[in-house]
């Protein structure tokens, strides 16, 4: 279903369901494989991290060359913690552990959207 001419978003709450699982399956094999070429495709172009001194952004080239071992280990952590629908977007998930978010953009693909380091104040929108 596509919702209209200026978003490719699907409208379907099984729609929605399938394109997030297809990502984020992918999303984890990424991570597991430390693949910052694939990683890379899953970012988005507003990629944002929440740290004590604000919101940053930072382009999809700056997220995955700043990727080292710990940050790879401690993103599978928290994405292996479990994963919530927002309350106010269905085209929102974030971890159970709020460190992380992911949209559904307009294009209609999935992207991880933000980070949000553990002594920042993170807006956690999980049920």
């Amino acid at each position: 279903t596509i919702q209209n001419q200026t978003s490719l978003r699907p409208t379907s709450d099984a729609a929605i369901e399938k394109s997030w699982t297809e990502f984020f399956t992918a999303f984890q094999r990424a991570v597991k494989q430390r693949d910052k070429a694939a990683l890379k495709k899953m970012i988005s172009s507003d990629w944002k991290v929440m740290t004590v001194e604000g919101i940053v952004k930072s382009t999809p080239d700056q997220v995955v060359n700043v990727m080292d071992e710990g940050e790879w280990k401690a993103l599978e952590k928290s994405i292996a913690a479990g994963i919530a629908i927002s309350k106010r977007l269905k085209t929102t998930r974030s971890t159970t552990d709020c460190h992380h978010d992911f949209d559904l953009e307009k294009d209609g693909k999935w992207r991880w959207s933000l980070a949000c380091f553990e002594f920042a104040e993170c807006d956690c929108d999980k049920p």
